[in-house]
C-alpha cells in the first residue's frame, strides 16, 4: 500500500513510495510494527569536533545560575536527524546527541524492525558528519537515551467510538492524559500513546491514507527505561536485540494497560440479580445498595448473560439520579476492562465488543 502527498504545483505528482512487505523480517522491509524514534548520545571522549559555528548549524548561548552555556544544533531535513551538542547540567560534561527515525526514510507511516536498515541509516548519518564537518563519532560506545516502538492499527470504526474503552485503561503507575483524539499513559520514564494516525497524515497533505488508521507507541523516555527493557542501553545491544522488540512491546501493553484478571464461574442469572439489586436498593439506599448488589453478583457475570449490561444500565437509570447513574455506568466500564473480553461470547454490548477488538489489535501478532 502506498500513499501520496498533495503538491502545491499545478501538476500534482504522487509522492513516490517503495514496495511494502508484510514480512517484518524481510530485508529492507517496512511493515506495521517497528522502530519509530531513537535517540543516542556520546560523551565528550566519544566524539571529536572543532568547536566552531559550522555552515548550516545553529548556535545559542544560555545564561544560567552557573554562568553561560553554549549549545550547537544541526537539523538537516534531507538526512532526517537532529543533532545537539551541549553540556550536562549536573556534570557539566559536554555530550553529543542524535535523534532520528529510521522508518521515516522508507515510508510515510510504515515501520521497519530490520536491524540492517536501522544500522545503515545510522551509518549514513555518521558518514555525513565526518565527510562534511570532520566530526568523528565512536558509535561503538554510543548509548540510547530514548527508544520508541510503534504499531500501526486499522480499526473497524473511527477512533472517537473507542473513547469509553480508552478512558477505562489505567496504566500501571502511569497517569492518563488526553488531548483531542490522543491518549497518553505516562510517567517520567515511560509513555504509551494511542493516536489518530489517519488525521495526522491527512493534515500533512497525504492522500490515500487507510481509513481509521491509528498508532500505538511504547516510548522508553530515558536510559533507565531502556536498560529495564533490554538490560543495557548500549546502542550495539539494542541493535542486536531487534528480534525481541515485539516481545518487549507486547509485554508493555499486557503488563501496563491490560492488567487483566481471571473471571469466576457464573452462578446466577439476571432475574435473580434484578431481585438482589432492587432489594439492596430498598434496604441500603441507592448508592450503597448498588455497590452491594454489584459486589455480590460481579459485573463480569452480567456480561456473560444476554443483554445483561443493557439490563443493568436500565436498572441504574430507574433507581439512581441522572448524575449518579452516569458515574455508575462509567465505573462499570472501568470494572469490565480489568477482565479479558475474549471470554465474553456476546456482541450486543458496544463496550465489550470495542474493548475486545482494541485489545486484540493493540498487540502485535
Amino acid at each position: 500500500m502506498q500513499i501520496s502527498k498533495n503538491s502545491t504545483k499545478s501538476k500534482k505528482q504522487p509522492k513516490k513510495g517503495i514496495p511494502l512487505y508484510n514480512n517484518r523480517n524481510s530485508g529492507n522491509s517496512v511493515a506495521e510494527f517497528g522502530c519509530d524514534k531513537i535517540k543516542i548520545y556520546l560523551n565528550s571522549d566519544q566524539f571529536a569536533w572543532k568547536k566552531e559555528r559550522l555552515k548550516g548549524w545553529g548556535h545559542k548561548e544560555i545564561t544560567t545560575d552557573d554562568g553561560k552555556k553554549e549549545e550547537f544544533f544541526y537539523n538537516p531535513r534531507q538526512h532526517n536527524f537532529n543533532l545537539d551538542i551541549s553540556k550536562d547540567e549536573r556534570s557539566q560534561e559536554e555530550y553529543l546527541s542524535i535523534t532520528t527515525n529510521p522508518s521515516k526514510n522508507l515510508h510515510s507511516y510504515k515501520l521497519t524492525n530490520d536491524v540492517d536498515v536501522i544500522t545503515e541509516h545510522l551509518g549514513k548519518i555518521e558518514s555525513h558528519l565526518k565527510e562534511d564537518f570532520g566530526i568523528i563519532l565512536d558509535m561503538d560506545k554510543a548509548k540510547v537515551s530514548r527508544f520508541d516502538l510503534a504499531h500501526n492499527i486499522q480499526l473497524n470504526h473511527p477512533i472517537s467510538e473507542y473513547t469509553q474503552v480508552l478512558n477505562s485503561f489505567r496504566g500501571k503507575r502511569q497517569i492518563l492524559k488526553t488531548h483531542h483524539d490522543s491518549y497518553y499513559w505516562t510517567n517520567r520514564s515511560r509513555q504509551g500513546i494511542f493516536y489518530n494516525k489517519e488525521k495526522e497524515l491527512t493534515d500533512l497533505g497525504y492522500n490515500d491514507v487507510p481509513k481509521n488508521l491509528t498508532r500505538m507507541e511504547n516510548r522508553m523516555l530515558n536510559s533507565s527505561a531502556v536498560k529495564t527493557s533490554y538490560k543495557d542501553n548500549k546502542l550495539s545491544t539494542i541493535l542486536s536485540r531487534t528480534e525481541d522488540n515485539i516481545k518487549i512491546y507486547n509485554g508493555f501493553i499486557r503488563d501496563r494497560l491490560f492488567r487483566q484478571q481471571n473471571v469466576p464461574t457464573l452462578k446466577l442469572d439476571f432475574g435473580e440479580f434484578e431481585n438482589i439489586y432492587e432489594n439492596a436498593v430498598l434496604q441500603y439506599g441507592t448508592k450503597e445498595g448498588h455497590r452491594i448488589a454489584i459486589e455480590s453478583f460481579g459485573i463480569h457475570q452480567l456480561v456473560k448473560i444476554e443483554n445483561g449490561i443493557q439490563c443493568l444500565n436500565r436498572l441504574i437509570d430507574k433507581f439512581q439520579k441522572p448524575r449518579t447513574a452516569y458515574n455508575l455506568k462509567k465505573r462499570n466500564d472501568f470494572l469490565l476492562n480489568i477482565y479479558d473480553p475474549a471470554i465474553f461470547d456476546i456482541e450486543d454490548n458496544s463496550f465489550v465488543s470495542l474493548n475486545r477488538e482494541l485489545r486484540n489489535k493493540l498487540l502485535v501478532a
